[in-house]
């Protein structure tokens, strides 16, 4: 409400459930309206203020700990794709040159998407997302990312680990034509019954695309193909 001079109780309440909070997904949509005030809320003057600074570094810190102990979550994609999401863009816009400097832990950042990422146990979804944070954060470099795609290749794997990639690394999948053109192979070796398998997530993996998108990863692909025909689409 902008009423700055009446919030301090309101801080120190705030900051004692933040460290209390055990729930990942709860403590993420607080993380994204926190970052709000901070990075983008400059009607109520709350923009860049040390004490919504303090809140949104003690909730990033415990976001990270609570992935790192989630386990597999299920019936919660979505959730946790944007859980995932707001941690990427709180370092992004509060740790990087340009953005706000809070003197968010790069390193303890990375290690534990790094760690999340090679655990077996994890969900295809979530390893994919790892993925997604750390090569946009050139943390992981191309042949790695390979190798992840590789390892998830059955398909009841594919299509949730291209989600997760696809959603926390849009932009830099459509910088590398050769992950298109792996996993242009992969789909490719299926047959009849297990391509039906894995069409339905891989069909959800490429909604994240724009249809200007779709269009140049199909040009993409035709080129690969050695195929000019005009208006070739991809996921139909």
């Amino acid at each position: 409400m902008g009423l700055q001079h009446l919030a301090e109780p309101f801080y120190q309440q705030l900051l004692n459930l933040i460290r209390s909070d055990g729930d990942f997904f709860s403590l993420t949509q607080a993380l994204e309206h926190i970052l709000y005030l901070y990075c983008y809320n400059e009607v109520l003057g709350t923009t860049g203020q040390d004490k919504i600074g303090t809140l949104l570094a003690e909730a990033f810190t415990r976001g990270l700990w609570l992935l790192e102990s989630l386990g597999q979550i299920q019936g919660k994609d979505q959730q946790l794709l944007q859980g995932i999401k707001v941690l990427f863009e709180t370092f992004l816009r509060c740790n990087i040159s340009g953005g706000r400097q809070l003197n968010l832990n790069r390193d303890e950042f990375i290690n534990i998407l790094q760690r999340t990422n090679t655990d077996s146990t994890q969900t295809h979804l979530l390893r994919g997302a790892a993925c997604g944070v750390l090569w946009s954060l050139n943390a992981a470099p191309t042949e790695h990312v390979l190798l992840d795609l590789r390892s998830c290749a059955q398909p009841n794997m594919i299509g949730d680990f291209l989600t997760g990639l696809f959603c926390l690394a849009r932009e830099v999948v459509q910088r590398h034509p050769d992950l298109l053109l792996n996993i242009d192979e992969l789909i490719t070796s299926f047959d009849e019954e297990t391509f039906l398998e894995a069409l339905p997530a891989l069909h959800l993996a490429f909604t994240y695309f724009t249809p200007r998108e779709k269009h140049n990863i199909a040009s993409t692909l035709t080129k690969a193909w050695g195929n000019v025909e005009k208006g070739a689409v991809v996921g139909d």
